[in-house]
């Protein structure tokens, strides 16, 4: 543990003590924008510690509280805010100066998706995930929508605009790649976004976000933790958004996506715009983590981790390249049991493992 971890893992015990009578050994977890770390006490209970420095309102966390409440009372594996003394459950407290937001979570036990090898994931893993989301998102219906309207780089409501202004920072290749996909997106789902459900929704369901019960052969999903991309937006971009992460490493990641998108829609019904959109979602997400990626790159060129996160959503995007996307629908649709067109359901043979599309050439940018 660093002298910053020390530092704020000391003070944190001592918020722990003061504000909500736990003690016990704290471990230093990685996060994105919070500092955490495990408490295990000496029952051995566990809890996951935040500390929120900026980026985000108490508002905000309350919000992703109440969320995580609302789904875990409706039995959803979903971590959920201990209140403190004063029955409160985000606490306000300074650190290094700086004021931030501190918070007791639940613990909730499991491996990490992205722990599980590719090859070990199968199609009762896929339903399961998919029928997780179909639940949370039908839960969530009736979840009234923050005040704030505020817009995010990573809301796929807005991922046509967020790729096209960065396609000058791509390399050729993805440029090119990048770019013949936002052409489809605008032609043949962007009339439609209109017609598409909007909702409060997770909008982060990837593999280091998703427990699964078992590392090694996992078979169900143990749970959905980080709420802190929570987003009022197009409901369907829930599946589309775990289902880009899901397809990563799959030898035919259309059949992986109609498991999972037959399993959303037996617990949330989708309509058939939704299903029409599915696919370009599911691109237009990949794309997004590739531009983001790249502006990120961009501005912190010695970052290696930026360059070689984003290669799994490159090398998908390269792979789906080589499906119609009619043909995609109509396998979405027939899940759905939905009406399809017979003359635009052919798909190629899917392709081996590693021989997808070919190498894209150019160096790739990290994922945001």
């Amino acid at each position: 543990m660093n002298d910053a971890n020390e530092s704020s893992a000391e003070f944190a015990a001592a918020l722990l003590n003061e504000h909500y009578a736990l003690s016990g050994r704290l471990d230093a977890l990685p996060g994105y924008r919070d500092r955490n770390f495990l408490l295990t006490t000496g029952s051995g209970d566990r809890f996951v510690v935040k500390f929120t420095q900026g980026g985000e309102s108490r508002r905000d966390l309350a919000l992703q509280n109440r969320a995580m409440s609302h789904a875990a009372a409706a039995g959803l594996p979903v971590p959920v805010a201990v209140a403190n003394a004063a029955g409160e459950d985000v606490t306000h407290v300074a650190l290094d100066d700086t004021a931030c937001l501190f918070r007791v979570l639940t613990f909730l036990p499991g491996a990490f998706y992205a722990d599980a090898p590719a090859e070990s994931h199968t199609p009762a893993l896929w339903s399961d995930l998919g029928a997780l989301l179909g639940k949370l998102d039908a839960t969530l219906a009736d979840f009234p929508p923050p005040a704030s309207g505020a817009s995010s780089q990573w809301d796929l409501a807005h991922g046509y605009v967020v790729c096209r202004n960065a396609l000058h920072v791509l390399d050729d290749a993805p440029r090119r790649l990048v770019g013949g996909l936002l052409e489809h997106y605008r032609g043949h789902v962007m009339p439609h976004l209109g017609e598409l459900p909007r909702s409060v929704i997770h909008n982060d369901a990837n593999d280091h976000n998703l427990l699964v019960d078992d590392a090694g052969a996992p078979s169900r999903i143990a749970g959905l933790i980080d709420f802190g991309d929570l987003m009022f937006t197009h409901t369907v971009n829930e599946i589309a958004i775990a289902s880009a992460y899901a397809l990563m490493g799959q030898p035919d990641p259309v059949a992986t996506l109609t498991q999972l998108v037959a399993a959303y829609h037996g617990e949330r019904s989708l309509v058939a715009a939704e299903v029409s959109a599915i696919d370009a979602l599911v691109r237009l997400r990949l794309c997004t983590s590739v531009c983001n990626a790249a502006i990120a790159s961009a501005q912190h060129p010695g970052n290696a981790y930026l360059q070689v996160s984003a290669e799994p959503a490159l090398e998908l995007l390269a792979r789906l390249r080589g499906e119609s996307p009619y043909a995609v629908e109509c396998e979405l649709r027939r899940a759905c049991a939905m009406p399809t067109d017979p003359g635009r359901c052919r798909r190629a043979a899917p392709r081996a493992q590693g021989h997808a599309a070919g190498p894209v050439s150019g160096s790739v940018q990290g994922d945001g």
